[in-house]
């Protein structure tokens, strides 16, 4: 069982980040946050920064467009097996926001240290389009990767992966593979401070751990408003397994290693705190990243802390834990 008490200190602010935040008391108070255009306007000026080429890797953008472009990182060079893992990386931004770009840098990390082939799609965003659209993207782009393979051998490791929403998705495709005995199967999922639950799915016996969304409610970057105004956007059925791998028949049954990342001062906490539980409880290994007292996604937003480099390497380590090159 979760210590509540363990958990609620989680939510006390890191000292180096609060030592950070004060230094800057004086600077001019930041914009507002702006709205869905601008949002959008935003993420594509931080992404277009990502499209610089790296004569290290083969970079391609696939003819075949699966809902949206299709980036593939690969390496070179060939791998001391001769084999290429297979990474699938799902983008952040709330499923509003956020393309195949967001995820760069991390496919390119692993395109280089593992010698895997990273695949990065893209899907239809909310408002425009709501839930299952993204989902059920997702679901249509792994199939054809899995089926295409692009150079890769997944018997040398076939990864699902995502950040924010986008841990949402990895965690709920890695269920649906292998609820619908997709072949070759996953080995892996990596699961970045995911959004999972909801009051109404939480199991019983885990419900009085849930209570990252009241604590951290004004917490920065991702808080309570800006959690709703993206559940408003993409009007979620939480009840459905596309939305959380706890609404399967068999949640966590069968399912490869997970490698989970959780901020300790957001309000998606708890999601992943339980959701790592209950596959422990269901035989599945896991390895688990805490970062107490900081924000969601907080090496994006303050990249200069030690904590975001140690993410950073976190990262990396984590994913060699998932394809076997690494403790």
């Amino acid at each position: 069982m979760v210590d509540k008490a363990a958990v609620s200190k989680l939510g006390e602010m890191d000292p180096e980040l609060a030592a950070f935040l004060k230094g800057i008391k004086n600077s001019p108070p930041p914009p507002d946050r702006p709205d869905l255009a601008g949002c959008r306007k935003l993420f594509a000026e931080r992404e277009k920064a990502m499209r610089r080429p790296d004569r290290d890797l083969l970079a391609y953008h696939h003819a075949r467009r699966l809902r949206g472009p299709c980036e593939d990182h690969q390496p070179t060079h060939a791998s001391e097996s001769g084999k290429h893992p297979l990474v699938v990386l799902f983008s952040g931004g709330g499923f509003f926001v956020g393309s195949p770009e967001q995820m760069t840098p991390d496919a390119r990390s692993f395109a280089r240290l593992f010698g895997a082939v990273c695949v990065c799609p893209s899907y239809r965003l909310a408002p425009e389009f709501k839930f299952p659209t993204a989902a059920n993207d997702c679901w249509d782009s792994l199939k054809w990767i899995n089926a295409s393979l692009l150079g890769a051998a997944p018997s040398a490791g076939f990864v699902v992966g995502g950040v924010s929403a986008r841990g949402n998705l990895a965690a709920a495709l890695a269920q649906l593979a292998q609820d619908e005995n997709l072949e070759p199967s996953l080995t892996g999922q990596w699961l970045a401070i995911p959004v999972l639950l909801d009051q109404a799915i939480v199991p019983e016996k885990y419900k009085d751990v849930y209570f990252s969304q009241e604590q951290n409610v004004n917490a920065l970057g991702l808080n309570k408003k800006s959690f709703d105004e993206m559940a408003a956007y993409s009007q979620p059925d939480v009840h459905s397994p596309l939305y959380s791998p706890l609404n399967s028949a068999a949640p966590g049954t069968g399912l490869p290693p997970a490698y989970i990342q959780v901020c300790g001062l957001d309000v998606v906490r708890d999601d992943a705190l339980i959701y790592e539980k209950v596959l422990k409880e269901q035989g599945v290994k896991t390895r688990l990243d805490v970062y107490a007292g900081l924000p969601h996604g907080f090496w994006a937003v303050f990249p200069q802390l030690n904590s975001s480099r140690k993410a950073a390497v976190d990262i990396a380590k984590g994913m060699g834990w998932l394809l076997g090159k690494g403790r």
